[in-house]
């Protein structure tokens, strides 16, 4: 009512204005007139000091206010719908080069968030960025051992699942980033790999894992530099008797297409015995634990375990009669002289099997991992002086398996545990 007595007003006021026609200003009066003869029975509802322009503007106000809240209403989106809007729009640009769950990848979010708030005012939007509770990191801890267990079984896809997971659920642990990018690279995935490499090495820059899987997908990529520079890295940050050491530089002389990085010739291997044998009070005077601990011997046992042709090599001097009798003597007849001897028979195809096995970085990974898991090795993890030589085995430190030999029970039963998974 206030609108039509305001315009009443301000009629009745331009039927007094000389700038109007006579004519105009008798309209005005017969306008005015009308509105005042309707609002005879609204007398106590009108405003007394009315003015049409503030009048109109109050109105234009509620509508403006009212109008959009109508709009966000109907279209409003919530903040997972907008989320995956933006993900897919542009073959998913607005998360390009970034780790999913990674540091980029929250500031990303933030973004999103405030093109969000900008469209719905009224929106909702969780922490963005919460620290993990104690519940929620031993809920990502489980879900990381469920995605292990996922790639011993050979299923990277489902492992990789696991892991974004449990990165959801705690963001700030670098092995979950460096187990899925594991498993982007055993997909083929291998720009992901290196930006989940990235992402763990920017949480724990020591962490040698990651470096070795930045290096593996960089090399698939075929980025020569990055991938030499990575496992540079592994080999200044690995213990000296680390059989990371010769896989790395093994990967960097492939990539720089140099072969002068030689390791001992296996066909010395009897000169190196004699030379090692001494007086040292073992059996037959041979000192078994110098030996193993040996670096020439380690040297030569990492490179049996990553080259079939060096494993072939073993395996042909093995089966040698002269040769054996030779190691025999000189080891007094100890059961590691045996334990080489039925190395030596080991039937071909079981051999092949593991040759197979030792020439793939990777598939030897896995391996390892589920050979550690299995059962029949737990008790063995519990030993105090094999589990720690099964720990390094499982850091990939191949020079372990040289004092695993050492233990000719102990190694009897790894290789029986072997020959289920290859």
């Amino acid at each position: 009512m206030d609108l039509i007595a305001a315009i009443k007003v301000y009629l009745e006021k331009c039927s007094t204005d000389s700038s109007f026609t006579e004519t105009q200003q008798d309209s005005f009066i017969s306008a005015y007139e009308c509105l005042e003869t309707a609002l005879e029975d609204h007398a106590e509802e009108v405003a007394v000091d009315l003015d049409l322009g503030e009048i109109w503007g109050k109105i234009q106000k509620k509508r403006n206010q009212s109008k959009p809240a109508a709009t966000e209403t109907k279209n409003m989106k919530t903040w997972p719908e907008f989320l995956e809007m933006v993900s897919t729009q542009k073959e998913g640009m607005f998360f390009k080069d970034m780790a999913i769950g990674g540091s980029k990848y929250v500031e990303r979010l933030k973004v999103a968030k405030d093109g969000y708030l900008k469209h719905w005012p009224n929106g909702k939007v969780p922490d963005l960025d919460p620290t993990p509770t104690e519940e929620e990191i031993a809920e990502a801890d489980a879900l990381k051992k469920q995605g292990n267990k996922l790639l011993q079984s050979g299923n990277a896809e489902g492992a990789l699942e696991k892991y974004t997971e449990a990165v959801f659920k705690n963001r700030h642990n670098a092995i979950f980033f460096s187990n899925r990018s594991f498993c982007h690279h055993r997909l083929g995935e291998n720009e992901k790999a290196v930006l989940d490499a990235e992402e763990a090495i920017e949480l724990n820059s020591s962490y040698i894992k990651a470096y070795n899987r930045l290096g593996t997908a960089h090399k698939a990529l075929g980025n020569a530099e990055e991938a030499i520079e990575a496992f540079e890295k592994v080999i200044s940050l690995s213990p000296a008797t680390s059989a990371s050491i010769a896989h790395c530089q093994k990967q960097i002389a492939e990539l720089r297409g140099d072969s002068q990085q030689q390791m001992p010739d296996l066909s010395n291997i009897s000169n190196l015995l004699s030379g090692l044998g001494g007086n040292s009070g073992g059996p037959g005077g041979f000192d078994l634990g110098s030996l193993l601990k040996n670096p020439a011997m380690q040297q030569m046992a990492q490179k049996m375990m990553s080259d079939p042709n060096a494993m072939s090599q073993m395996q042909g001097m093995m089966q040698n009669p002269d040769f054996m009798s030779n190691v025999s003597n000189m080891m007094g007849g100890s059961n590691m002289a045996d334990l080489m001897g039925q190395m030596g028979k080991q039937d071909p195809e079981s051999f092949a099997k593991i040759q197979e096995v030792l020439s793939d970085p990777v598939r030897k990974e896995e391996i390892i991992g589920k050979v550690l898991a299995d059962p029949d090795v737990a008790g063995l993890r519990a030993d105090p002086e094999v589990g720690p030589l099964l720990n390094r085995l499982q850091a990939q430190d191949m020079s372990a398996m040289t004092e695993l030999m050492a233990k000719p029970e102990v190694f009897g039963q790894l290789q029986n545990v072997i020959k289920k998974y290859i």
